[in-house]
């Protein structure tokens, strides 16, 4: 998979460009989760590309050009809320979820499933994008609705709708104390300082001082915007608690 990942969306050895331009070298790590999930950690170097010096100079002399149009570059590949809607209005549509489980994000609870036809997005293959739309409409006044378009909204909708369902599923964070292995059975309940429940066995992120160690809450930012004294970009970022984005990001 990596070796795909590798030949096909960064072009080494391949006869198109990369996805992110011409590829010039890369190095990656992998690392494995809690869970023992492997995941790659990969750097590329783009032919081309400004250095992180280079960049972080251009920030700092107030080119605002320049800042708006790596400020929209990052905005087209990072989100710090949902497509559709509020954490509360997400969860309102979503089948709930039970807390913990042996079925972690799989476990379903159906009280407000209205539409019986639901399938879980992190147990169904995605549906492909239908064919793109060749007609050239300008400045045409189109009578009809292009069937073609309207494919291609109706999937973006219901694209959008599965992202929201899996990131309220398995990107939302939830801070809990952390497990005391030397008390409790694994289903007794316990008390940290700040009244937070924790069970044995559950992973939590609090420290002995109740400071979450993941850096939740996340800071909330209505739009994106530089810091003029040292270069950080602060994502725009709508939501506490998303695990999307780094929204202290360094350009530097």
């Amino acid at each position: 998979m990596v070796q795909m990942v590798i030949k096909h969306v960064l072009g080494v050895g391949a006869e198109h460009p990369g996805l992110y331009g011409d590829t010039s070298a890369y190095y990656g790590t992998v690392e494995q989760q809690g869970r023992l999930t492997l995941h790659m950690h990969m750097m590329l170097w783009i032919n081309g590309a400004l250095s992180p010096q280079v960049i972080r100079d251009r920030i700092m002399n107030s080119e605002l050009e320049f800042q708006q149009s790596l400020v929209e570059y990052l905005e087209r590949a990072h989100k710090g809320e949902f497509f559709s809607g509020s954490l509360d209005e997400v969860r309102g549509r979503t089948p709930l979820q039970k807390p913990v489980g042996p079925q972690g994000i799989h476990s379903i609870v159906t009280e407000n499933i209205i539409n019986t036809d639901y399938k879980d997005p992190t147990q169904t293959m995605p549906t492909p994008p239908p064919p793109l739309c060749n007609k050239v409409h300008g400045d045409e006044i189109i009578l009809e609705p292009c069937p073609d378009c309207n494919s291609l909204n109706d999937w973006w909708k219901q694209f959008e709708n599965t992202v929201d369902d899996l990131i309220v599923r398995s990107n939302t964070h939830t801070c809990r104390q952390k497990t005391d292995p030397t008390k409790g059975s694994k289903n007794k309940k316990k008390k940290g300082k700040k009244g937070v429940a924790y069970k044995a066995g559950v992973k939590g992120c609090l420290n002995d001082n109740d400071v979450c160690m993941a850096r939740f809450p996340q800071d909330i930012y209505p739009e994106s915007k530089v810091d003029k004294e040292d270069g950080h970009i602060f994502m725009k970022n709508l939501n506490h608690g998303l695990i999307l984005l780094h929204h202290h990001l360094p350009i530097f």
